[in-house]
């Protein structure tokens, strides 16, 4: 082989190489949870998203041949969103009344008494999002920190779990790094929901729900996650200002 053919099917793997690692971008409205109870209770799924990244940026791609690029969510909105649409689903699955709340209020406490004040729900569960990156080039791996807390109808805590870590994606089964990511993220993310919710103390958390009379309020003094309650009960008579 003579050395402009040599040079001539270099230069042409790499352009290959740049090419096939553009355009890999993840779907992770597919990443489902398995949810391991039922129920026909509401549910009000609330997303924070607390990671210093433009919202829809899911990882990076250092490519073999050109500068590097970010990977975005397929659908190009949030990742949040998307994570909120599957467990939502996982939740509907099994019965559940699910809706996704985002976080409007720098403090989320005024958020979830406006969910509770609003809405109703039996359970809100409070998703935390500190990190998701996938770091791809030879190899692929994702770095993850996310925490569930989950709060009754007066918004007390009753639970809450963090998972984090860095987890090495499957590089064997496809050739390129950036297609293996945008396949085998999502499905490790959908696996890593289902730990989550299957958590002892999550489990718990949706056993018994209690059913709160109406005329029962309480009040959230400090940050949701520290856990500091103070329950009031404000009565009939009170709400008419009699004495007691």
């Amino acid at each position: 082989m003579t050395t402009s053919l040599i040079r001539f099917c270099l230069i042409a793997l790499l352009f290959a190489l740049s090419a096939c690692t553009t355009g890999w971008h993840h779907n992770y409205q597919q990443s489902v949870p398995v949810i391991p109870y039922e129920g026909t209770e509401k549910v009000i799924l609330y997303l924070t998203d607390a990671r210093k990244m433009p919202p829809e940026n899911v990882g990076k791609v250092d490519a073999l041949y050109g500068e590097p690029w970010f990977v975005r969510t397929a659908s190009g909105e949030p990742f949040i969103e998307e994570l909120g649409v599957s467990i939502c689903q996982g939740f509907t699955e099994r019965g559940y009344i699910c809706t996704i709340e985002r976080q409007q209020n720098p403090d989320p406490k005024q958020d979830v008494l406006r969910i509770i004040q609003e809405q109703y729900p039996d359970r809100i569960v409070h998703l935390i999002l500190n990190d998701w990156y996938n770091r791809i080039y030879s190899g692929a791996e994702v770095d993850y920190d996310l925490g569930v807390e989950v709060l009754n109808q007066r918004g007390r805590l009753i639970s809450s779990v963090t998972f984090k870590g860095t987890e090495v994606l499957d590089t064997e089964t496809y050739v390129n790094p950036a297609e293996n990511a945008s396949i085998v993220a999502p499905e490790f993310l959908g696996r890593l929901l289902t730990k989550v919710f299957t958590h002892p103390d999550v489990q718990r958390s949706f056993q018994n729900i209690e059913i709160v009379q109406p005329r029962t309020q309480d009040y959230i003094r400090g940050d949701v996650g520290k856990t500091h309650v103070i329950r009031q009960k404000i009565t009939d008579d009170r709400r008419k200002g009699y004495r007691r």
